[in-house]
């Protein structure tokens, strides 16, 4: 795994030894960040359910003025760690090793916001509604500001009718798909 583009383009990222993980493949990344590219420099990133951290360290390294990482497994957040420091001696960044639901009370009771938020969780997670839910009732997407869910393609769009946060965009890549919720004003 590696960073596909940016300050710290090329640079190898730590993987966890076997499968307890499952990394965004590049082409699914590509395509994420081609989506938002002009939305990066300078935003405010918030990577949930952050696993080896790739993708909100590919967003620092396209120009992301902060990131916040949140992921539970101990065993994660120690990659997480260790792939920051590969990228950058002190990069505005925060880890929170905490359960989701617990960490977006965290950052919205902290005021946070964000410009673009991307929420991986693993493909049996079967709450993702109600975390996009308490992200968007707990203030923590800015106006104008994008939440990326991705999905396996078989169950991608069975909990987004709950939703009051409408869905901008829908894009398939193989077993992959990416569920985009802008929010407008």
């Amino acid at each position: 795994m590696r960073v596909i583009a940016g300050s710290a383009k090329g640079r190898h990222l730590k993987t966890p030894r076997g499968r307890t993980l499952r990394p965004t493949s590049d082409k699914v990344k590509t395509a994420f960040f081609n989506i938002v590219g002009s939305l990066l420099p300078d935003s405010f990133f918030l990577d949930l359910f952050a696993g080896t951290g790739s993708i909100g360290i590919e967003a620092m390294s396209r120009g992301a003025k902060r990131c916040v990482f949140v992921e539970k497994d101990a065993a994660a957040v120690k990659l997480i760690k260790k792939n920051i420091q590969l990228i950058e001696d002190n990069p505005s960044c925060s880890i929170f090793h905490n359960d989701i639901k617990k960490a977006i009370k965290i950052l919205s009771q902290q005021n946070e916001s964000f410009s673009i938020i991307y929420m991986d969780p693993p493909y049996n997670y079967r709450d993702v509604g109600s975390v996009v839910k308490e992200v968007y009732e707990g203030g923590l997407l800015r106006e104008n500001g994008l939440l990326c869910v991705e999905r396996s393609k078989r169950d991608a769009l069975l909990w987004v009718k709950f939703l009051t946060l409408p869905l901008w965009q829908k894009k398939t890549y193989g077993d992959t798909s990416l569920l985009l919720f802008k929010k407008q004003y």
